[in-house]
């Protein structure tokens, strides 16, 4: 029997913009956690290359570390970022009501921010989805909406 591949975070996020944005509404992904610049990491690695690749005395665990230290500082931060905003935000073409989704894979839990986030959304008349499953999801968008139009 072949198994599917586990569905990644990435993946299923694409699907929520995608199947929203055909049914009503303008939404994006909203990233928060910073970009990585390649071309930062590049000239880092590229140094430490240059000095160390004729040190004898350098171990191979200090090299691991180096390199490590100049990954990590070659990620770059979203500037003034809201922390708790969900991974996919926007509104609905006809309501304008805002709508925000979270998306969670496996295990993966809702922080107290995502939460909070979340609540005052809903608080002020957004709507608000977490997802862990694309056909879970869709069947409840549908279900809500039929919901919404029976009881007008």
């Amino acid at each position: 029997m072949t198994r599917l591949p586990a569905e990644t975070q990435n993946s299923l996020i694409n699907k929520v913009v995608n199947f929203l944005n055909r049914n009503g509404y303008f939404v994006w992904r909203q990233e928060n956690y910073g970009r990585f610049d390649a071309e930062d990491a590049l000239e880092r690695l590229i140094k430490i290359v240059k000095a160390l690749r004729n040190n004898p005395h350098i171990s191979d665990e200090q090299m691991e570390a180096a390199v490590k230290a100049a990954l990590a500082k070659s990620w770059r931060k979203v500037p003034d970022n809201l922390k708790g905003v969900s991974d996919v935000i926007g509104w609905n073409l006809a309501t304008g009501q805002w709508v925000a989704v979270e998306v969670k894979i496996g295990s993966d839990q809702i922080r107290p921010e995502q939460d909070q986030f979340m609540r005052t959304l809903k608080k002020s008349g957004g709507e608000v989805f977490l997802v862990r499953q694309f056909d879970s999801f869709s069947e409840g968008f549908w279900r809500r909406k039929n919901q919404t139009h029976t009881n007008l």
